[in-house]
């Protein structure tokens, strides 16, 4: 018989399975952020991972909740911009 530990969660190949996608796009880019919350996916690695437009649409329902501050769109890729958040 197993106990449920408090803090501890599912392992993430698990979660990817359950989340919706604006959960997995916003993790996803959470994963990738660097020092000053920003992320850059090639065109390539995206449509590797998601579809464009859809994609596209997660980012924008993200950027109404206010969890991604916005994302540019280049020639190479995409850039997103996360909003910081205390994590205290």
């Amino acid at each position: 018989m197993s106990t449920a530990t408090g803090g501890s969660m599912p392992p993430r190949h698990c979660m990817d399975i359950i989340m919706d996608p604006v959960s997995h796009v916003y993790c996803y880019l959470w994963d990738l952020k660097d020092a000053e919350w920003s992320v850059f996916l090639s065109w390539k690695e995206l449509v590797n991972k998601f579809q464009k437009n859809s994609f596209k649409s997660c980012v924008r329902k993200l950027k109404a909740k206010g969890l991604v501050k916005g994302s540019n769109e280049e020639n190479e890729g995409v850039k997103v911009k996360l909003s910081p958040i205390n994590q205290g």
